[in-house]
């Protein structure tokens, strides 16, 4: 009986163990392409991320407007198919009529 109960904590350990080093992939959308500064320092921002999470958040960038065309970036992130997106409400006309009065 002691071995079970044994054998079913150890089990528990590692199962405990797996999860905390479980990997979470953030896809991040940019419609610049890959030499542009803002790309250049979200890369940058996802690698201090990665380190700081000791590998545990892993950032996959899509620079180019490889995920969508540019006015769709917003809605990138609102649908969840991207985890960050990188958009100027000035290329989302009609979207966001309130900023357009500047």
């Amino acid at each position: 009986m002691h071995t079970k109960v044994l054998a079913s904590l150890v089990a528990l350990g590692f199962a405990a163990a797996a999860q905390a080093q479980q990997k979470f992939e953030v896809k991040v959308a940019e419609f610049v392409g890959a030499q542009h500064f803002m790309t250049k320092w979200l890369m940058g921002w996802g690698e201090k991320l990665e380190k700081a999470s000791n590998g545990r958040l892993v950032f996959k960038h899509f620079p180019g407007a490889q995920m969508a065309p540019p006015p769709a970036h917003y809605d990138l992130a609102r649908s969840g198919q991207a985890d960050v997106s990188w958009f100027l409400h000035g290329g989302t006309p009609g979207r966001f009529p309130l900023t357009e009065l500047i």
